[in-house]
């Protein structure tokens, strides 16, 4: 243990350190309170914990107390100190918390799960999070989690197929549901274990030529900039929801023409750049002429950009006339229509950003200009269509053949 990593805590210093190196954890010791230690992720999450000795073990044994800030420097202290005392007194703190845990309600546990686990290591925690407090929460938040039994699981899994939710969606649902005891009490029964899933049918969505015309035609007429703009980059680019929905200005190259999205931020983990076409950067540098935002697409909530599409993309699809299309299926749009102008299936991974062991080796060997050529040639091949009359496309609809989602 190096002189820098062992100091006397002060709510000062700890917002001053920095994150851990990547793909590591970093630890820092408490000279005022013996066992408490700070561990600092490569994503900047810093949670109290204590490490000493059991004597009833005979090993080493480490519980954390909380994330910091949300838990001061004082209480993790105070927790420390009290911890130190069981110990020596031969209680195992890691079956008394998971004794009281149990004993928790299934809401109160879900909030140790989202600031214990979901928010510091999940990129999609904003899913877990509209997860349970639209269903698990309303559903099941009153009871204690040792009450929940198999069966009342495997009625609610099947109950939210009979109440309109997708096999699918019902699916994601009882993950996070058996999250909250795989995390927060793994050594506790679990009533979702046994319970089956239902078969998932990969969607293979995607714009026939006839409705790539009409949505063209919607967006043109569209007068919300914000959403007509967020729909064309998600055509023109391809990438995830969440990543154009948190696209930074500092992240975008125009003169190398194109989009760094940052380790941090991408679902594969690593960081992708992304060719812009020529009609991705009319949309961008028209936007750049008329914002102060650090965002692409500004929002007024918390996040500081835009979240919630729903309403718009659905009014624009009623307009449109199509149905049974979601806003990922602009992302497999792309793809679909490399693929018709002829993109092999590594260009298009590449442009997708898609992560395949087996095909590492061919995606490191190919450059921008091939996978941004495919980009552009898919996109100008959809104007093309967008710009004929509907009696051309009508004799000529390409059917919904795609390319593999991964």
């Amino acid at each position: 243990m190096s002189k820098e990593n062992k100091f006397n805590f002060t709510e000062e210093r700890l917002r001053k350190i920095k994150p851990a190196a990547t793909g590591k954890r970093a630890y820092y010791y408490d000279q005022s309170t013996a066992g408490l230690r700070l561990t600092v992720t490569d994503r900047g999450g810093k949670s109290f914990q204590v490490q000493t000795w059991s004597p009833a073990k005979q090993k080493p044994i480490i519980s954390t107390i909380g994330k910091w800030p949300s838990v001061p420097l004082h209480e993790a202290r105070s927790r420390a100190s009290r911890l130190l005392v069981e110990v020596r007194d031969g209680i195992d703190p890691l079956q008394l918390k998971r004794q009281r845990r149990a004993e928790m309600t299934i809401a109160e546990v879900a909030e140790i799960f989202m600031q214990e686990h979901a928010k510091p290591n999940k990129k999609s925690w904003r899913d877990d999070e509209c997860r349970l407090n639209k269903r698990i929460i309303p559903d099941f938040g009153a009871k204690k989690m040792s009450d929940l039994s198999h069966e009342d699981v495997k009625r609610w899994h099947s109950g939210l197929v009979s109440a309109g939710l997708s096999r699918t969606t019902a699916n994601r649902y009882l993950e996070v549901l058996s999250g909250l005891y795989t995390v927060v009490l793994p050594k506790t029964e679990n009533p979702c274990d046994g319970i089956k899933h239902y078969r998932e049918v990969q969607r293979d969505r995607f714009l026939n030529q006839d409705e790539v015309r009409r949505l063209f035609a919607t967006l043109e007429a569209e007068q919300n900039e914000d959403i007509r703009d967020y729909i064309l980059l998600s055509l023109f680019i391809g990438a995830r929801r969440a990543n154009i929905q948190a696209m930074r200005w500092s992240d975008i190259d125009f003169n190398l023409q194109q989009w760094c999205i940052p380790f941090h931020q991408s679902k594969s983990g690593s960081t992708m750049l992304i060719p812009l076409v020529v009609e991705a950067l009319e949309v961008l540098e028209r936007r750049k002429a008329t914002t102060t935002s650090a965002f692409v697409f500004p929002g007024k909530g918390k996040t500081g950009h835009l979240v919630d599409l729903r309403r718009p993309w659905q009014r624009i699809l009623n307009h449109a006339g199509i149905d049974d299309f979601h806003l990922h299926d602009l992302r497999r749009t792309l793809g679909s229509w490399q693929a018709i102008t002829g993109a092999s299936l590594p260009v298009i991974g590449k442009s997708l950003g898609h992560k395949s062991t087996a095909a590492t080796s061919i995606y490191a060997r190919l450059s921008k200009e091939p996978v941004q050529f495919s980009m552009q040639t898919a996109v100008s091949a959809m104007k093309q269509i967008a710009a004929m009359p509907a009696e051309e496309t009508a004799a000529n609809v390409i059917g919904n053949k795609t390319t593999q989602e991964r």
